[in-house]
């Protein structure tokens, strides 16, 4: 073979390598899109960014008269294309109150993560904001319970995959014993919404492969949680709420996501999960943690029964303990990026 020969030869090796690599996992995703709902909030904008990167199709369900912070673009019959990443978002009208989802949002869904739900920690626990939590939930989980066995009834093509958010507030104040999927649920408002929210979810599971994840404490710079207790570290204020010793669960808001693209990419996965990191800490030790992140003591501590006062039933947000494992998710193969509350803490750079 001539030189000229053996070179053509080697570049064009070169050429398909760098074509494969080029190609990513983006290839395999072409035309596959996931849909969300609650798609606005912490874990939905997270999640979307992660599909994007992964080469999914992205759809969102918003409420009419609700809007994005992006250059869009219409496209025809009123849906919008949003160019992010590597993939394509586009959104869709749903009304949970009036029963109704956009029936072109359905278009090439092979799977949907439901995370919609009025904030639980967003308002103070009236009797009306407390019917609005556990509202929300119901009739948003039924409804696409619903459309799903519709469609199928019809012949019309329904996601493989849903992945339904429920929340570890199904065990309720467990004190120090460790919590199993298995487990029995415990008490109070929280527990009570988490089992509703999740029995509505469980006629699902007759039409598509259904996971319920059980989320523990998300940790993000950007919003949930951590940014309130950090506000008052800022200004020395920083304290103990309760005793302390109450255990929380939680996940790194980047592991969350990465935890619903390894369900959605695993036929494996089916059943109920905890969304939470391998080791929990004590209220105690996480806030010393974030205090050493900040460089800021903890001067105070705010009794239990003064908490209640001032928050009513929402103390229980703090005040419960939740010692939750995640064996049973680990078993799938999945790892967490952040396993320990020092790792997480400062991989967040915008705290």
């Amino acid at each position: 073979m001539c030189l000229k020969t053996k070179l053509v030869a080697l570049s064009v090796c070169f050429l398909s390598i760098f074509a494969a690599m080029n190609e990513g996992p983006q290839a395999s995703r072409v035309g596959t899109r996931v849909l969300i709902t609650g798609a606005s909030g912490l874990v939905g904008q997270a999640l979307t960014e992660l599909l994007l990167a992964e080469g999914y199709g992205v759809v969102h369900l918003v409420r009419p008269g609700s809007h994005k912070r992006q250059v869009e673009s219409k496209l025809e019959g009123g849906a919008v294309e949003v160019g992010l990443g590597t993939g394509n978002l586009y959104r869709f009208s749903w009304d949970p109150e009036g029963g109704f989802i956009d029936d072109r949002a359905w278009e090439g869904v092979s799977a949907v993560v439901h995370l919609a739900g009025a904030g639980v920690a967003d308002a103070r626990w009236t009797s009306t904001r407390k019917k609005e939590i556990m509202g929300s939930r119901i009739r948003s989980t039924r409804l696409l319970a619903g459309v799903i066995r519709q469609r199928k009834a019809q012949n019309l093509p329904v996601p493989s995959c849903v992945v339904s958010a429920s929340a570890i507030g199904y065990y309720g104040d467990a004190g120090q014993r460790l919590c199993h999927e298995s487990d029995p649920p415990g008490t109070g408002f929280l527990s009570e919404v988490c089992q509703h929210w999740e029995a509505e979810a469980q006629p699902m599971d007759a039409d598509t492969r259904l996971n319920i994840l059980r989320i523990g404490v998300v940790l993000s710079e950007k919003g949930g949680a951590l940014p309130k207790m950090a506000l008052p570290m800022r200004f020395f204020a920083g304290g103990v709420l309760g005793s302390g010793t109450q255990v929380m669960s939680w996940i790194h808001v980047e592991d969350l996501g990465r935890l619903i693209l390894h369900i959605l990419q695993n036929d494996q996965c089916r059943g109920v999960y905890n969304a939470v990191a391998p080791f929990p800490v004590s209220q105690y030790l996480l806030l010393k943690v974030l205090g050493q992140r900040l460089r800021r003591p903890l001067w105070t501590w705010i009794p239990g029964p003064v908490l209640r006062l001032m928050l009513g039933g929402m103390a229980d947000t703090v005040l419960h303990s939740q010692k939750v494992s995640n064996e049973r998710i680990q078993s799938t193969g999945f790892r967490c990026r952040y396993p320990s509350i020092t790792e997480a803490l400062q991989s967040l750079s915008g705290l």
